[in-house]
């Protein structure tokens, strides 16, 4: 019985042992951390894995997928994407569209209808003119070629009824840059939730959603303020990030879909926070295209959780407007 027993806690021991490594090792570092890139910029994923169940190189690869799904339906950097195909087609040819095309489009339109214009998926052909899109031949636009490009941007210049896409006029362009990447950060916290990591922070380019929480700490994110996320989602649009100079003047990439020219304002920064990063994204967009006035009015009348920055040239100087409650 003695050396039953010896034999049974000599067998017992490297099971016991190897628990306390796979304990102490989750407890010291349970974060995982997947990098990357995608739609010109980075990725990062961040989650608990108190209990995994697929191993860190499965769970990249299932990321990558979706992106690489996302891209191949809503990228116009991509020639034989869906929405590429289909804005080389002339007026009146009926195309069907995926799911998640058909879903982000309709989420857009919709946008555009509730801030009268400012945010408009039909704004490619505005985009392309001033280089903003694939080709990148950054120029200053004449105000006549502007207002030739305008004729083609306007959500009743297309229709789209379930999975099918119709544009009405030729020449009409759209450009989902301002909602697909917010859509493919939602995608990826999806894909987490699925495979049980419930507590996830996905970033895509500055686009963030965080779901549940750190082992010790909600998730946490500077955007000239420390914000404390709760299952929601951030996304900031400004001027700073992606402009051309011309003759003195920075020429920003948010592009007023009612003037045809890039926003020139006070306000150089946008951050949106909502249930969905794809909101966030749209909305964070419209208000920068709307100019500091309208758009605190619309935040106001909407009660949007936002952080509005102004900059005031004579003084050099920022101003916030908070419009942010954190989660507690």
């Amino acid at each position: 019985m003695k050396i039953k027993s010896l034999q049974g806690r000599a067998l017992l021991f490297p099971f016991f042992l190897s628990f306390l490594l796979f304990a102490s090792c989750t407890k010291q570092d349970p974060i995982v951390q997947i990098q990357g890139n995608t739609m010109g910029t980075y990725y990062s994923v961040k989650y608990v894995a108190d209990f995994p169940s697929l191993s860190k190189e499965q769970t990249k690869a299932e990321i990558e997928k979706v992106l690489a799904e996302v891209n191949q339906q809503m990228s116009t950097y991509i020639k034989d994407s869906e929405i590429s195909k289909f804005n080389a087609l002339k007026a009146n040819q009926e195309f069907s569209i995926s799911d998640d095309f058909a879903f982000v489009l309709n989420f857009s339109t919709e946008l555009a209808k509730k801030t009268d214009g400012a945010f408009d998926p039909s704004i490619g052909p505005l985009v392309n003119l001033w280089g903003f899109g694939p080709s990148k031949s950054r120029k200053k636009p004449s105000d006549k070629m502007i207002q030739e490009k305008l004729k083609l941007v306007g959500i009743d210049k297309l229709s789209l009824e379930k999975n099918r896409l119709l544009k009405k006029v030729d020449g009409l362009y759209i450009d989902l840059s301002a909602t697909a990447k917010g859509f493919a950060v939602d995608k990826i916290s999806s894909l987490l939730k699925a495979q049980q990591y419930a507590n996830h922070m996905v970033d895509i380019g500055g686009e963030i959603i965080a779901s549940g929480k750190k082992p010790d700490s909600y998730w946490k994110v500077g955007i000239q303020k420390l914000v404390v996320l709760q299952n929601k989602a951030i996304a900031t649009s400004g001027s700073y990030r992606n402009f051309f100079t011309e003759d003195g003047v920075n020429y920003n990439h948010t592009i007023n879909p009612k003037t045809g020219k890039s926003t020139q304002d006070s306000l150089v920064s946008v951050s949106v926070v909502t249930d969905s990063c794809m909101k966030s994204d749209g909305y964070s967009t419209a208000l920068m295209a709307m100019g500091f006035e309208k758009a605190k009015a619309f935040v106001e009348k909407e009660k949007l959780k936002a952080l509005l920055i102004t900059y005031d040239k004579e003084k050099d100087s920022f101003t916030k407007h908070d419009y942010l409650k954190e989660e507690k």
